[in-house]
């Protein structure tokens, strides 16, 4: 009753205003979100839109031919025509791509878009690509939180992904230094000095802290490595390499390897500070 009684107080000069908004809106939203796979599909010959540049955002669901492939966008499915400088270059199923085309109405079938030359192509986002970036977050987060084990394994997975990524190298290694901190305790507590290099004794301690660290030390030292082979400019990864070097020089059951090591450590991190004097030199 009372919406009855509403609707039958509204003039045929408020409900045309309603309705002009109504359409006004529609049209705002068709515009700036831009057309869908349904819309575009539906057009018939003579449509302001035919021949008009549009752009449809979705997934790759099949292939026609070396030439033209389907998207999906969630109202329905358009064919892509590609355009000559594309051809044979397929983007991969189940990619997400934003085509920008020629919607080409037809009399006979549905309408399809022509895409337009790559240098107007928006590139389809590569899901490998998508997983390193969710999993370099989580592991951001995760060292944030000075999980350092979690961080590790899940930097771990970001390399897995992306080997070339010099900052997930680094962090292992950076996280690596911090789950062999209690050799710094072992070492104030087998009395040695801050700059004697090692072993550590009685061997049978030493020996026990090696099975548990020196696989992690070893590891660290390889991811930071690698990174330096990608950064040879990179001073954390030179800083955490030395930090891993000393450690690992408490650990060789000989003096002879734990001076070398201990040579080494140096090296980098006389690098490390020169890396970082420099840096502060061209801010200046």
């Amino acid at each position: 009753m009372l919406r009855k009684a509403f609707f039958s107080r509204l003039s045929r000069r408020d409900v045309f205003i309603v309705a002009t908004l109504v359409v006004a809106y529609a049209v705002y939203f068709f515009y700036t979100n831009g057309p869908r796979a349904a819309h575009v599909t539906d057009l018939q010959p003579g449509s302001d839109l035919c021949d008009r540049q549009v752009r449809i955002t979705g997934s790759v669901v099949s292939y026609n031919s070396s030439e033209s492939y389907d998207i999906a966008d969630g109202t329905g499915t358009i064919r892509v025509q590609m355009g000559s400088a594309d051809s044979g270059r397929l983007p991969d199923r189940g990619a997400n791509v934003s085509v920008l085309g020629l919607a080409k109405c037809s009399a006979t079938g549905p309408a399809s878009l022509l895409e337009l030359p790559s240098s107007s192509r928006a590139r389809p986002v590569n899901r490998q690509i998508q997983s390193a970036a969710s999993e370099r977050s989580q592991a951001r987060l995760l060292f944030e939180q000075q999980k350092w084990e979690e961080a590790r394994q899940s930097f771990k997975r970001v390399v897995a992904l992306d080997p070339r990524d010099k900052e997930a190298l680094e962090k292992i290694g950076e996280a690596d230094s911090h789950l062999t901190f209690p050799l710094t305790h072992a070492k104030i507590q087998a009395g040695l000095h801050p700059e004697e290099n090692g072993p550590l004794k009685p061997a049978q301690v030493r020996g026990t802290l090696s099975r548990t660290y020196l696989p992690i030390i070893e590891d660290g030292i390889q991811s930071l490595t690698l990174a330096l082979q990608l950064d040879a400019s990179y001073g954390d990864a030179m800083s955490y390499l030395g930090l891993l070097l000393r450690d690992r020089a408490l650990l060789q059951d000989s003096p002879e390897a734990s001076a070398a090591d201990g040579r080494l450590a140096d090296e980098w991190n006389l690098k490390a500070i020169a890396i970082e004097k420099d840096a502060k030199s061209g801010l200046r």
